[in-house]
């Protein structure tokens, strides 16, 4: 009996074991500068652009896919944006972190936001 209760016991673990969690972040990426903006010499170019990539992971460590999923995410709002050649900066960035869990397999999520300015001067 006690093995059976065991058992159940440990079945039930391993199934529930999947989870989601959710992290906010509101930092500024780590490749953009501080910019000061002393004057009105900017205009809002776009608002609410949004990236996002994934990534799979086999045992929480072993990438299925290119883990570069924040590089990724910044290369789609940077193709929205038209960003090439324009005196352009991304403000009010958030990147939101969403990690999935089932058994052996977890899934790394980034969703960024962010607005975009031009420089007029």
């Amino acid at each position: 009996m006690r093995r059976m209760l065991l058992a159940i016991a440990v079945l039930s673990l391993a199934i529930g074991s999947g989870c989601v969690s959710y992290v906010p972040s509101y930092t500024t990426p780590p490749a953009v500068l501080e910019i000061g903006v002393l004057e009105n010499d900017f205009k809002v170019a776009a608002t609410h652009l949004k990236g996002s990539a994934e990534c799979m992971y086999l045992f929480g460590a072993i990438p299925m896919g290119d883990p570069q999923i924040v590089s990724k995410a910044l290369a789609q709002i940077r193709d929205q944006a038209q960003m090439e050649g324009r005196p352009v900066a991304l403000v009010n960035y958030t990147e939101d972190n969403i990690s999935t869990n089932f058994f052996v397999f977890k899934t790394e999520k980034v969703v960024i936001t962010a607005d975009l300015i031009e420089y007029t001067k």
